[in-house]
């Protein structure tokens, strides 16, 4: 399960779900059991191998920040940046905007 809520709400959500465990309270979970986000981490090798280990033991929650450095971002497939960064439309009625606001060129 992927949601944009905090990661408490996401874990009750998920044991509502019973994607989690019942016994799952992040009140209990020690850190690499919940993640550490790899951007605190300066070491590159201490990075790529918690990058490793969180795909690999599927800690029970992590956040969207470490997610997205799991998988090296988002990239949009018309202009290639990060999804971020990228100033493409996002919706018909976004494309249909910035249209006009170009002249309709």
């Amino acid at each position: 399960m992927v949601t944009g809520d905090n990661i408490m709400t996401a874990t009750a959500i998920g044991k509502e779900c019973h994607i989690l465990p019942d016994f799952v309270n992040l009140d209990n979970l020690t850190k690499h059991e919940i993640e550490q986000n790899p951007n605190e981490i300066n070491n590159k090798n201490e990075k790529d191998k918690h990058i490793k280990d969180l795909l690999t033991n599927k800690p029970y929650a992590i956040t969207g920040n470490s997610f997205f450095t799991a998988i090296e971002g988002i990239y949009c497939e018309t202009c290639g940046e990060d999804s971020i960064k990228c100033k493409c439309p996002k919706s018909e009625l976004e494309a249909e905007e910035l249209y006009k606001k170009n002249g309709g060129s």
